[in-house]
C-alpha cells in the first residue's frame, strides 16, 4: 500500500515538474528571441516581446535589463531609464552591464559631434559604473578640443590638464587671432599660470591693431581696412583705448595767433586720420596754398573746396581734409585770433 502511494506522489509530480521547466525555457526562449530581434535592429518587436514577457513575470531582471537596451538603441533615454532603474531595484549587480550600456551610447553620441546628448549618458554611465570615469575622459581626449569642454563638466579637477592642452594648440595655431583665442581659453581654465600671458599677447596684439588702423585711417581708398582694424584693436584692447587714439582733436584760441596754428600737410590720396574741431569763440583765418581738396565734415557732409569762396566755416565743426590724387602734397594752415587781435590788425591794415 505504502509502495503503491510513492509511486502514485512521483506520477502527480512529474507533470508539474515538467510544467515548470517547460514554462522557464519558454521564458527563456522569449529574451532570447527579443535579443535575435535586437540583433537585427527590429526594435519595436523586441520591445513587445520583452514587455509580454515582463506582464507574465514582473521580477525578470533580464528582460527589464533588455528592454533598457532596446530603448537606449532607439534613443528614447527616458524609457531607458526607467527599465534600467527597474533592473537594478530587481538585480543590484546590473548596474555594472546598465553603465557599460550608457558608456557605448556616449561614444557614439560623441563620435557625432553630439556632446550635450554624449555628456548626459557618460554621467549616467559613471553614475552606475563610477570606475568607468577614467576611461570616459580618456575617450573625451582623443576626440580632441572640441571634448574639452565636456571633460571639465565630467571631472573638474580636469582644469590644469585642460588648459595644458589649449596652450599647446595656441603655440601650433597659424594666426595670432587664432594663437590668443587658445591662450584665453587656458586662461580662463587656469588663471594663475596663464592669466598674466594672456594679457600681454592679447594688449600686444591689440596694440598692433590699433596702429594698423590710424594708418590706414589716414588713406582715402583704405577707410574700409581702417575699421576693421579698429573693430579688432577694441576687441583686445577695450574701448578706451581706441577712443583716446581716435579722439576728436578741439583746436582752442590764443591771443596773437602765431602759436597755436593748425597746420596740414596732407600728401595726395590721404585724409586726416581723426577728426579735428576749432573753438567757437574765436576767429579763424585759413590760408591755403591750392584750393583742390575736400572737407569732410562731421555730419557726413563733404565740401569740394576749389576756389576761396568754396571753403566753409569751420569754427565749432568736426572735420577732416582730405588730398586728391592729383595733388602731390596740400597745405592748409589756420590761425585763431581772438576779436580783440582781429580789430587790432585790421587798424594796421587801414
Amino acid at each position: 500500500m505504502l509502495k503503491s502511494y510513492s509511486l502514485l506522489c512521483r506520477t502527480m509530480f512529474l507533470p508539474i515538474f515538467v510544467l515548470a521547466v517547460c514554462g522557464n525555457a519558454f521564458a527563456l526562449g522569449e529574451v532570447k528571441k527579443a535579443k535575435e530581434l535586437m540583433a537585427s535592429e527590429m526594435y519595436p518587436k523586441a520591445v513587445a516581446l520583452l514587455e509580454e514577457r515582463i506582464a507574465e513575470k514582473p521580477t525578470d531582471a533580464e528582460a527589464h535589463f533588455q528592454l533598457g537596451i532596446c530603448y537606449i538603441k532607439q534613443q528614447n533615454y527616458s524609457s531607458a531609464d526607467e527599465w534600467f532603474t527597474n533592473t537594478v531595484a530587481l538585480d543590484s549587480e546590473y548596474g555594472y552591464k546598465i553603465g557599460d550600456e550608457y558608456k557605448k551610447a556616449g561614444e557614439m553620441a560623441l563620435n557625432e559631434d553630439q556632446m550635450k546628448e554624449a555628456l548626459a549618458l557618460f554621467k549616467k554611465a559613471i553614475h552606475y559604473q563610477p570606475n568607468l570615469k577614467e576611461g570616459i575622459v580618456e575617450s573625451c581626449y582623443q576626440k580632441g578640443e572640441s571634448a574639452f569642454e565636456l571633460i571639465i563638466d565630467l571631472d573638474p579637477n580636469q582644469k590644469s590638464v585642460v588648459a595644458d592642452k589649449y596652450n599647446i594648440i595656441s603655440g601650433e595655431a597659424e594666426n595670432e587671432e587664432m594663437k590668443i583665442a587658445n591662450l584665453k581659453k587656458a586662461a580662463e581654465k587656469d588663471p594663475d599660470r596663464y592669466g598674466e600671458e594672456y594679457k600681454t599677447r592679447s594688449k600686444e596684439l591689440g596694440q598692433k591693431y590699433l596702429d594698423l588702423a590710424y594708418e590706414n585711417a589716414g588713406w582715402l581708398d583704405r577707410q574700409k581696412a581702417a575699421a576693421d582694424f579698429e573693430r579688432l584693436a577694441r576687441k583686445y584692447l577695450g574701448d578706451s583705448p581706441v577712443d583716446e587714439k581716435f579722439a576728436i582733436q578741439i583746436h582752442d584760441h590764443n591771443v596773437d595767433g602765431s602759436k597755436h596754428r593748425v597746420s596740414f600737410k596732407i600728401e595726395a590720396g590721404k585724409i586726416t586720420p581723426v577728426w579735428h574741431k576749432l573753438a567757437k569763440d574765436i576767429i579763424w583765418i585759413t590760408f591755403v596754398r591750392e584750393f583742390n581738396f575736400d572737407i569732410y565734415l562731421l555730419d557726413g557732409t563733404v565740401v569740394p573746396v576749389r576756389n576761396e569762396s568754396d571753403l566753409p566755416d569751420l569754427a565749432g565743426r568736426g572735420f577732416k581734409i582730405a588730398a586728391p590724387l592729383n595733388l602731390a602734397v596740400m597745405g592748409f594752415d589756420i590761425y585763431p585770433y581772438s576779436s580783440e587781435k582781429m580789430e587790432e590788425l585790421n587798424k594796421e591794415s587801414q
